[in-house]
């Protein structure tokens, strides 16, 4: 790409200005009736909503009113281009084609969600409904463009969704990574209604327990099946919903630490070691006897018995 200046100070003389706001030297992103304006005080700027003492309406108030600095409107304000949304009119933050953050949202969201045929795959809809009226839609934009290097970012999940690579379940989900976009991504097809809604922490134990499974011992059946039971949800013949907040957690838990306790086990035979500890509450058992035995001692003593 050939650059516009052909020197540094060519640079810092056309594109480089001081912050009428901030008074910092930046980069500049407008020329306002008070001055030179740099891109973070432009933003803060055009977010600034409210009912402008000028003119009595309700709109965004990038402008300051000469004297006071009282927030105005851009008419009253004097600026010479707006800060309306070329689609829909509504007043903030403006990106590529002076679109607004939410119409450009919804631009990202139909290419990524396209099937192939020039329009939302019809099951998705419901998400994309959801996502293009969140509250603060350049987070969405930000979501999107979170981790581009990777290949597993969130905007090639949603394009594989909109292809139809990726089954509408929540076992397709379980098998994704990372799992962490591809759980967050499960919460906001369950929100949505694509997906029906389950327990959050049964599906997070459900992901867990594949990944240690191979690395455990070639289980026996009856092993197997048990770890299978575990596995499934405790009302396997009807829907899974979701349960409240303070009865989650203690089941997985439970789950949990029966998993971990079956599977040292199963390396050994059935005589031996019929209950594992887990690593760490192991750790917190001896770490309490060494803390406890002085004072037990101490209290022997003076009974007159000895240290067992």
């Amino acid at each position: 790409m050939t650059r516009t200046y052909a020197t540094d100070e060519q640079y810092e003389r056309w594109y480089m200005a001081e912050c009428c706001r901030c008074g910092r030297r930046r980069h500049k992103a407008g020329t306002w009736p008070d001055g030179y304006v740099c891109r973070t005080c432009s933003d803060r700027a055009v977010r600034t909503r409210g009912t402008c003492p000028g003119c009595g309406q309700d709109r965004a108030l990038p402008g300051l009113r000469p004297g006071d600095g009282v927030p105005i409107c851009t008419t009253c304000a004097g600026f010479s281009r707006t800060v309306d949304c070329s689609r829909c009119g509504f007043e903030g933050k403006l990106l590529g084609g002076r679109l607004c953050e939410r119409c450009t949202l919804s631009d990202r969201l139909t290419a990524l969600l396209d099937d192939g045929t020039g329009r939302i795959r019809p099951a998705l809809v419901p998400l994309f409904n959801l996502l293009v009226a969140m509250d603060k839609p350049g987070s969405g934009l930000a979501w999107l463009a979170m981790r581009r290097s990777q290949p597993t970012n969130a905007s090639r999940l949603l394009q594989q969704l909109g292809l139809g690579q990726i089954p509408l379940t929540h076992d397709a989900f379980h098998e994704l990574q990372p799992w962490r976009a591809s759980a967050h991504l499960e919460e906001l097809l369950m929100t949505s209604g694509v997906l029906p809604t389950v327990d959050k922490y049964l599906c997070s134990f459900q992901r867990w327990l594949p990944s240690i499974w191979p690395a455990s011992p070639t289980p026996s059946t009856s092993n197997d099946q048990a770890l299978r039971d575990l596995a499934r949800p405790p009302a396997a013949a009807g829907p899974r919903r979701a349960k409240p907040h303070h009865t989650q957690r203690p089941e997985v838990r439970r789950r949990t630490d029966q998993v971990r306790d079956r599977l040292p086990a199963m390396a050994r035979p059935a005589q031996q070691h019929p209950r594992v500890l887990r690593p760490d509450r192991h750790r917190r058992l001896v770490g309490r006897e060494q803390r406890t035995r002085p004072h037990l001692s101490e209290g022997l003593s003076q009974l007159g018995h000895a240290d067992p």
